[in-house]
């Protein structure tokens, strides 16, 4: 049941990160030279950093194991980092920063499809508490930045190799 009432609030939120972004964040990103509106995009990420709150006793319920959450700590810290070090390459204009943000971007995704099998394994629902807002709040709106960043990716690619550049 408790993965049940999990999924009626992260479905419509997920939902609605989607409809904020289209209307507003991606209207304004489309106005910035390439290079800024990623920075933007994967800046979420470094936001990550919030996730050993989840090893703190009293904000999940106890009996969550330590199998869940410690790699979803390690895997949240990673990202985050992996993001700031991504926004500094876009900064510098170094060659190197579209490759590693197409690994930051990926590795994120990986890690929160691991972490929602891992979450369902070990009935994260059922232990949530206070991490509740991270998983409906935070989550949906790392998918779609996740998604923004795969789609502005894939676009710079394609421009890239019209103009002969990759």
């Amino acid at each position: 049941m408790d993965l049940i009432y999990l999924s009626l609030s992260f479905g419509p939120m997920l939902f609605t990160a989607f409809c904020l972004y289209r209307w507003f964040l991606a209207p304004r990103l489309n106005e910035l030279p390439p290079d800024v509106a990623l920075q933007v995009l994967v800046s979420v990420h470094c936001l990550r950093f919030v996730s050993p709150i989840s090893l703190v006793a009293g904000v999940t319920v106890p009996g969550l194991s330590a199998e869940f959450t410690m790699p979803q700590v390690v895997g949240d810290m990673s990202t985050a980092l992996f993001a700031l070090i991504a926004i500094s390459l876009l900064r510098s204009g170094s060659r190197h920063a579209v490759p590693w943000l197409w690994f930051v971007n990926l590795f994120g995704l990986v890690d929160l499809l691991i972490v929602a099998i891992q979450g369902v394994r070990h009935e994260f629902a059922a232990h949530v508490g206070g991490m509740f807002y991270i998983a409906v709040w935070f989550v949906p709106c790392l998918l779609v930045s996740h998604s923004a960043l795969f789609t502005r990716l894939r676009r710079l690619g394609a421009r890239q190799v019209e103009n002969g550049s990759a």
